[in-house]
């Protein structure tokens, strides 16, 4: 089971069919999952951050003077 899980996850993140670099595939594997991971985890701090300070600052509206009121 976890070897299909497995298979299936590294056929995800890129198809592996060069021979040649089969014995390579497991730690590309690991490598692009790092920078998933990695890419993963920005992306969930920048949206907290974007929701912590969503209108955080208060809207000031300008007020209106009156010509009484500057004299």
């Amino acid at each position: 089971m976890i070897h299909e899980v497995w298979k299936v996850w590294k056929y995800s993140l890129g198809s592996f069919n060069d021979s040649t670099t089969k014995k390579y595939d497991n730690y590309i594997v690991i490598v692009r999952s790092i920078i998933f991971i990695s890419y993963l985890v920005t992306n969930c701090f920048i949206t907290a951050g974007v929701i912590r300070h969503w209108d955080s600052s208060k809207t000031v509206h300008p007020t209106t003077h009156q010509v009484s009121d500057l004299l």
